[in-house]
């Protein structure tokens, strides 16, 4: 599963920028707009000048400033503005663009980048901040604004509530500093779940052309102990977090299997598809996350969207290993045939495990894919299936706009509160969304 920080900028992903230029050349070379009057000649000063709407402030200065001279300027300011997001000025001012953040009770000053989150900043800067899902769904990172604004960012409402932010209070890793503020923070009572770890890649398979499976190993007599559905955080170079979940089951601990979508743009998912090798170090921290099957007697509905299958691969397997009888279905939900990058998998385990039924639902299915099953959305697969969805417990794994959505209408078929867990991720930031365990 992907994440990647959020990021406050202007300035598109450096492929978005060259396809964007190229196609405007392209346009600019089939199909130029001309301007009126003709071809210009650069030895006669016009005194009458048309109406040109992109032209005319430009024209308007040939009466004060010489011809030549003033193209000579034009041009010098078109490069200009196309190289300043490489220009070093623009990087210096950006490293200036920076704000103070004093925590409390510990009194410690630190800076923050532009765009930077409060928790980022801090961990950055070795503070110890209290954290977990890093995406505004948990609510461990609470804190209260002091003095200073802050921008609050994305969060979910559970997480953080309309009165509690009329009081000051944000999320430490959704909100960034608007200008030099103080934060109170509540320091840890317990110490951390997890540890940190360094692995080796040992393995890397192309599923298909955006998810690879890559194979971490710890070092010699070194395990980590973890529960299906949990996650770990990738820790990149300048102290950035990726988080992916575990895909292999607890009982087979002597790899960590990631399954990782390739993002556009995406820092460390395009150096996975593009440099990453066997024998290359990877930082990580883990295990993290309550994403967990609970202890009951109740039917099990799994709904897996896109790479959200890799939690639920766990948490299928773990369950087989520990003989649970109870019903299991998948819903895994994508939009073409392709995107089903294991379906030889939950078609294995339908065959030999009576309480187990996959059903893949295609949301749009290409003609080459030849598709005669399920279409449409996955919520509308599993309320054919469920007109009642009371004493099941549902496990939703995908994006959060697809765990948002299914949420409500499921829960107009009798969907529990106290039944629905879910572990959602956007292409910026994981976001965990728990529920308390039914009584």
């Amino acid at each position: 599963m992907f994440s990647a920080s959020r990021a406050h900028t202007s300035i598109p992903p450096r492929p978005i920028a060259i396809a964007v230029t190229l196609m405007f050349l392209a346009l600019a070379l089939v199909k130029p707009i001309l301007s009126q009057g003709g071809e210009a000649d650069m030895s006669v000063v016009p005194t009458n000048i048309d109406f040109d709407w992109f032209e005319l402030p430009v024209l308007a200065l040939v009466y004060v400033i010489n011809p030549l001279h003033l193209w000579y300027w034009v041009l010098g300011l078109t490069a200009l503005f196309f190289l300043l997001p490489w220009l070093p000025p623009q990087r210096l001012g950006s490293a200036r663009a920076q704000n103070s953040i004093t925590f409390h009770p510990d009194h410690q000053a630190i800076s923050a980048r532009f765009g930077e989150t409060l928790l980022d900043a801090g961990l950055r800067q070795d503070i110890d901040l209290p954290y977990e899902c890093r995406n505004g769904g948990c609510g461990v990172c609470k804190c209260t604004v002091l003095q200073g604004k802050v921008d609050p960012g994305l969060y979910q409402p559970s997480a953080l509530s309309a009165a509690e932010l009329a009081q000051g209070k944000v999320l430490l890793c959704c909100a960034s500093a608007l200008e030099d503020v103080e934060i109170e923070y509540q320091a840890r009572t317990l110490p951390k779940g997890f540890q940190e770890y360094s692995a080796r890649v040992v393995g890397m398979e192309k599923l298909t052309d955006d998810v690879m499976r890559v194979l971490l190993k710890l070092p010699e007599g070194q395990q980590i102990a973890f529960k299906a559905g949990q996650y770990i955080n990738i820790i990149l170079e300048d102290g950035q977090r990726r988080a992916f979940s575990f895909a292999n089951p607890p009982h087979e601990a002597e790899f960590v299997e990631l399954q990782i979508r390739l993002m556009p743009g995406g820092r460390f998912t395009t150096h996975v598809f593009d440099t990453m090798k066997a024998g290359d170090e990877v930082r990580f921290e883990g295990p993290i996350g309550d994403f967990t099957l609970r202890e009951s007697t109740r039917p099990i509905v799994f709904v897996a969207g896109a790479t959200g299958f890799a939690p639920v691969k766990s948490m299928v397997e773990d369950a087989f290993k520990r003989g649970l009888q109870r019903q299991i279905h998948l819903y895994w939900g994508v939009r073409s045939r392709k995107d089903l990058y294991l379906p030889d998998l939950p078609e294995r385990w339908a065959r030999e495990h009576e309480n187990f039924h996959f059903i893949p639902v295609l949301s749009d299915p290409a003609p080459e894919d030849s598709w005669s099953g399920r279409t449409g959305l996955v919520h509308e697969a599993i309320l054919e299936d469920f007109p009642e969805l009371k004493e099941h417990e549902i496990y939703a794994c995908g994006s959060v706009r697809m765990v948002e959505a299914i949420f409500p209408f499921l829960k107009k078929h009798g969907a529990e509160d106290g039944a629905c867990f879910s572990d959602a991720f956007s292409v910026s930031a994981r976001s965990m969304a728990f529920q308390p365990r039914q009584p």
